[in-house]
């Protein structure tokens, strides 16, 4: 095994163990939060603790991964997380009643930490991986975010049915885990620096803006990922409404990881042959998609293009991943990443609050043929046509060397 790929495979591995780690921590953390006190708002604010803090912490943890060494920064902050890990299980132990303001401090701590880990790891990845390897090696880590949304989820309701501290200690192992997989790697390969950006965080806004490939794929997730949260709300309010049992709502929501893990295992080949259309065939497929739920309107129709969207949004996060990676200036990797993930990732929650406002007031059908609209709109305004199209084509930048 080349020592690429040895390298590749400790760092895919530790993440894996990290990911299904902190996804079954964070689905107990609810859990136990409607335990304490029995109020659904506690479990609310439990899961936005471990959330937000992941969101905003994006874009310095990409300052710090551009300026320090990226095996440091992961190591750092899988310590961070085995230490925070250890005392929330320690304060499980010693307290029957723990404050629940303690361990929501413990997960938002968590999540910064994790933040910092996942920005350092994507930017360390054009440094272990030849440019040529680099759509298969996204693909991969972008099917082990799906598995690990699939196994994580039940099992940390199944740790936690076990007992409370089961989870932390769990997570505490799998931080263990990553850290031994970090101490594993061999040195990271240098880059050359790149003359005319500095590592600004107003470098890396005008770099993704200056990017047409980047900023209509970034627009184009920012605006989907509004809406999908939305989609969602609208299928389990339909299969709720059609007498659907709980068994079959629970499937039909994790339909798309199912379908993002497929999609994640063609996604390699999908991104090198439609290059620079992947955003608009997503964004007509996602139209579609949506589309079908309008016209048939049962719970079997949302589950189909539930898991269809999934598997078209691994295409494009791994198009996208991968096209940053290879033309991205190294000192701006980190912080293009982490502006990026903030971008596409803060409008989420308000598409969730806007769609169940509309949900209420106009229906599940009405809200499904608007976002049809919408969509179809967004699709239109990706898709290049003539003297647009060869712009876009010419202004992707070559592979930067690495």
């Amino acid at each position: 095994m080349s020592a690429w790929r040895r390298d590749f495979a400790l760092l895919w591995a530790g993440s894996a163990a990290s990911q299904l780690g902190r996804t079954s921590s964070a689905t107990a953390l609810p859990l136990l939060a409607l335990a304490l006190t029995g109020s659904p708002s506690a479990a609310g604010w439990a899961a936005a603790c471990a959330a937000l803090p992941h969101l905003l912490a994006q874009v310095p943890a990409g300052r710090v991964a551009d300026r320090c060494d990226q095996r440091h920064v992961m190591l750092w902050s899988q310590s961070l997380r085995l230490g925070g890990t250890l005392l929330g299980a320690a304060v499980l132990v010693a307290l029957e009643h723990p404050p629940l303001w303690g361990l929501l401090l413990l997960a938002a701590f968590d999540g910064t930490a994790a933040a910092f880990y996942t920005i350092a790891e994507q930017t360390a990845l054009p440094r272990v991986v030849p440019t040529r390897n680099l759509n298969a090696a996204v693909s991969r880590n972008e099917l082990r975010q799906h598995l690990s949304l699939l196994l994580g989820r039940p099992l940390g309701g199944l740790l936690y049915g076990t007992g409370r501290t089961v989870p932390y200690v769990a997570d505490a192992l799998a931080s263990a885990v990553s850290i031994v997989t970090i101490l594993l790697l061999g040195p990271f390969r240098r880059t050359r620096p790149t003359a005319g950006r500095t590592g600004t965080l107003r470098a890396a806004v005008e770099h993704v803006w200056s990017d047409v490939y980047q900023r209509r794929s970034v627009g184009l997730c920012a605006a989907t990922n509004a809406l999908f949260q939305g989609v969602l709300l609208m299928l389990v309010v339909l299969a709720e409404r059609q007498g659907t049992p709980p068994l079959q709502i629970g499937i039909l929501v994790a339909a798309s990881g199912v379908g993002g893990a497929v999609g994640a295992v063609f996604a390699p080949r999908w991104a090198d042959r439609l290059g620079t259309a992947v955003p608009t065939v997503c964004g007509w497929g996602w139209a579609g998609l949506v589309l079908l739920v309008a016209v048939v309107h049962r719970p079997e129709a949302g589950m189909v293009a539930w898991a269809g969207i999934g598997l078209l949004g691994s295409l494009m996060n791994v198009a996208v991943s991968a096209h940053r990676c290879r033309t991205a200036p190294p000192s701006l990797l980190g912080r293009i990443t982490g502006v990026s993930a903030l971008a596409t990732g803060v409008t989420a929650p308000l598409g969730a609050l806007a769609c169940g406002y509309a949900i209420s007031a106009y229906g599940t059908r009405t809200v499904a043929v608007g976002v049809t609209v919408v969509l179809g709109f967004l699709a239109l305004a990706v898709t290049p046509w003539g003297p647009a199209a060869r712009r876009l084509r010419a202004a992707a930048p070559a592979p930067a060397r690495i």
